[in-house]
């Protein structure tokens, strides 16, 4: 038999034992237990799972809110950008001219100006008043641009000059890089005039191969000096938007209203329309300096001007019968 000092230093050996064996019965069961309640959640959303054989559970985990499960997708390479896809163009349609002729319109879409001066003339809209601006969109005639304003709005006080081609036109201008660098300096001030050079009223017989409606209101003629396109020189030609104000405002309704009565049956829009075959017309207006595009860019691929020179504005236009 055992002392009762034997005893009394036994009893917290058996009180360890115990606490040792109920704490390894309580890990194995918590970790089984939520091990099962993971498997049998799953079960309850159709994953499968290993089965291992548990305890039995006394609540069903079917009956609470679980979260679903979903795999991982695989892997995928990512993929290179896609260029930007522009509208299609419409199919290509007839015009019946004023001349009794039919011309096969087809449309494009390019740009017809450089893009900084579209995000110039967007910076120069968000400036307008609300005012302003009400009247601008109520007004499709006119002029909403800024450079050099004063020039491309007004028709010059200069004799009407004689008839002449296209090609005898273009081959008096002053050379490019002489405007580039005038003295003094052509400046894109809203109030910068015609110089020098500029004032000049000429009449050109011409073709013109494709029209397009600018953001600043102005029309784009692409005129060219002979029917085939890769063996004519072309220039620009801009029935212009209406100024505020000022003597040239009633001649210049005029002509753009003429402009758009002769072309209604062509639906001229914001993208280049092309005419197959070219049209023969009779072009009058001042001759202009346009400094914001450098020579080649303006018009459409295949039919962009070598020159910066325009007529601008166009004060009367005439579609020729042959």
């Amino acid at each position: 038999m055992l002392s009762n000092d034997v005893r009394r230093q036994s009893v917290p050996l058996q009180r360890f034992a115990s606490f040792a064996v109920f704490g390894l019965m309580f890990v194995g069961f918590s970790v089984d237990s939520r091990a099962c309640q993971w498997r049998r959640r799953c079960s309850c959303h159709h994953v499968s799972v290993a089965w291992v054989p548990c305890r039995p559970y006394p609540i069903s985990p079917c009956s609470a809110a679980v979260p679903q499960w979903v795999a991982a997708p695989p892997y995928a390479a990512p993929k290179a950008p896609v260029a930007p896809v522009l509208p299609s163009a419409p199919a290509p349609y007839v015009f019946l001219a004023p001349n009794g002729k039919r011309y096969v319109v087809r449309v494009t879409h390019e740009p017809g100006t450089e893009e900084k001066l579209r995000l110039k003339l967007e910076d120069r809209l968000k400036t307008l008043t609300t005012l302003e601006r009400s009247m601008t969109a109520s007004d499709s005639d006119g002029f909403v641009g800024n450079d050099r304003k004063a020039a491309k709005t007004s028709i010059s006080q200069a004799a009407a000059e004689p008839p002449a081609t296209l090609s005898a036109l273009l081959a008096s201008l002053p050379d490019d890089q002489s405007m580039l660098h005038h003295d003094p300096k052509i400046t894109e001030d809203a109030d910068s005039n015609r110089v020098a050079e500029e004032e000049r009223n000429v009449t050109v017989t011409a073709f013109l191969f494709a029209v397009k409606s600018e953001s600043d209101h102005d029309f784009h003629l692409i005129l060219g000096t002979d029917t085939d396109a890769s063996a004519a020189d072309y220039m620009n030609a801009e029935v212009s938007g209406l100024p505020d104000t000022g003597p040239s405002r009633a001649a210049l309704r005029s002509v753009r209203d003429k402009f758009k009565s002769q072309f209604a049956g062509a639906h001229i829009g914001t993208s280049y329309h092309h005419f197959d075959p070219p049209i023969p017309v009779t072009i009058s207006g001042s001759l202009f300096y346009d400094i914001d595009h450098a020579p080649g860019v303006v018009g459409p691929a295949g039919q962009r001007p070598k020159t910066s020179w325009e007529v601008h504005p166009i004060t009367d236009i005439e579609i020729a019968s042959n």
